[in-house]
């Protein structure tokens, strides 16, 4: 049984969020979307297409880390 592809849209945001944790790392609570999408390499307009603004994007980006957190924990 093969995995379904992700779509653009879901590409296009997992790369918005990876783009935003390595900003967030580097900047901390400066990160702007500026950051972040010259970190992922899209315009201004892809960000707001996939996040309200930026309170949404780091909502996202700690809804993405406890998601991650939590299936470690469940690995181990």
């Amino acid at each position: 049984m093969s995995e379904r592809r992700p779509t653009k849209r879901e590409r296009t945001r997992r790369k918005l969020l990876d783009a935003g944790m390595h900003v967030l790392a580097e900047r901390g609570e400066a990160l702007t979307a500026t950051d972040v999408v010259a970190a992922a390499d899209v315009s201004n307009g892809t960000f707001y297409n996939h996040f309200v603004d930026r309170d949404d994007f780091i909502n996202a980006l700690a809804h993405e880390s406890l998601t991650g957190l939590t299936e470690r924990s469940a690995d181990d």
